[in-house]
């Protein structure tokens, strides 16, 4: 639109705005963070799309077919052993670290503002939606998993690349939750929440009531 296009100018000729700006892979976890509904269509149709080609029989040209055919129990062994790690990573890690960084803050000054910033700066809920969708997705898959031996394969290197990208966001969770833990490491991470977040919003919202306020 006409308004984040001069906010992106204003941005991109402001140093400090410049210097803590989000690096491409974290704007991509707020992207999909930031609409479940979108990530939830493009999940489905990612999905639908395997679906359909394994039905069309495309999938026999590269011999993936007949090795999901040959080991189908095995695929989804994986696939119910990946919904059980992710499911304990997600119960576990997760509650008990907002819960911990809530407790250290709690009482203090301008403790919503705190926790709001450690939330969008650590991707907790790109962390939380991910790794509840990938729950949701395999547990969805498990009752056609008859149905669905031509993909087995394809559907399982699918998980298992969902799975290992959660990890990752999990680890850059706990590493940012560290981070913020520490006073002087904490001060970057608020500049970054500004310069990011607060700067675009309310830079967005001058030039629409400017312009057509």
């Amino acid at each position: 639109s006409i308004a984040r296009d001069i906010v992106a100018k204003q941005l991109d000729s402001n140093a400090t705005a410049r210097t803590f700006r989000h690096s491409r892979l974290t704007r991509v976890m707020r992207w999909w963070a930031s609409s479940p509904m979108r990530s939830i269509l493009i999940i489905v149709l990612i999905y639908a799309g395997v679906q359909l080609i394994g039905s069309l029989g495309w999938l026999s040209r590269i011999n993936v077919t007949d090795v999901a055919r040959l080991e189908f129990r095995d695929f989804w062994t994986v696939n119910i052993a990946v919904l059980g790690v992710q499911a304990a990573l997600i119960g576990l890690v997760f509650p008990l670290v907002i819960a911990f960084v809530g407790l250290l803050n709690q009482g203090r000054a301008a403790f919503a503002s705190r926790l709001t910033i450690y939330a969008e700066s650590s991707m907790a809920v790109f962390v939380g939606v991910s790794s509840l969708l990938l729950c949701v997705a395999i547990a969805l898959q498990l009752p056609f998993a008859s149905r669905t031996e031509a993909t087995g394969a394809i559907t399982t290197m699918l998980n298992l690349a969902w799975f290992i990208g959660n990890v990752g966001a999990l680890v850059y969770f706990v590493l940012r939750t560290i981070a913020f833990l520490h006073p002087a490491r904490r001060a970057p991470i608020i500049r970054a929440y500004v310069a990011n977040v607060v700067w675009p919003r309310e830079l967005n919202e001058t030039v629409i009531r400017n312009r057509w306020g």
